[in-house]
C-alpha cells in the first residue's frame, strides 16, 4: 500500500471556485464582443417617404416665441430592416423647417 505524502492537500473551494468562474468570464466577455461586432456591423438605413397634404392656419404662437401651423402628411416608413434581436425600441422624429421670402410676422426688436 503506497500512501500519498502529508503535504498534498485537495483543493480548496477557493480555488475550485477560481478554476470554474475564469472560464465562464472569459466566454461571457468573448460573447458581449461578439454582440458588439454584430451590432456594429448590421447598421442599415431604414427607407422612409413623407408626403405632406397641407399647410393650414399658419399663426403666431401665444407665447410668441415663433409660428405655428396645422399640418397633414404621409409618413411611409419600413423599420423591418433595424429592427433585429438587439434593439429594443425604436424612436422616430420628424422634423420641419421652412424658408420665407417675407415673414408672416415680422420679427421686431422690443
Amino acid at each position: 500500500n503506497v500512501k500519498a505524502p502529508a503535504e498534498i492537500q485537495m483543493h480548496s473551494t477557493i480555488s475550485r471556485l477560481n478554476a470554474f468562474s475564469t472560464p465562464c468570464l472569459l466566454l461571457i466577455m468573448a460573447l458581449a464582443v461578439t454582440i458588439s461586432v454584430l451590432s456594429y456591423l448590421q447598421r442599415v438605413d431604414p427607407e422612409v417617404q413623407i408626403e405632406v397634404h397641407s399647410i393650414d392656419h399658419l399663426k403666431r404662437s401665444r407665447q410668441g416665441m415663433g409660428e405655428q401651423a396645422l399640418m397633414q402628411f404621409r409618413v411611409n416608413a419600413d423599420f423591418r430592416p433595424v429592427w433585429n434581436w438587439n434593439v429594443k425600441d425604436i424612436y422616430v422624429a420628424i422634423v420641419a423647417s421652412y424658408n420665407t421670402t417675407g415673414a408672416m410676422y415680422p420679427n421686431r426688436m422690443k
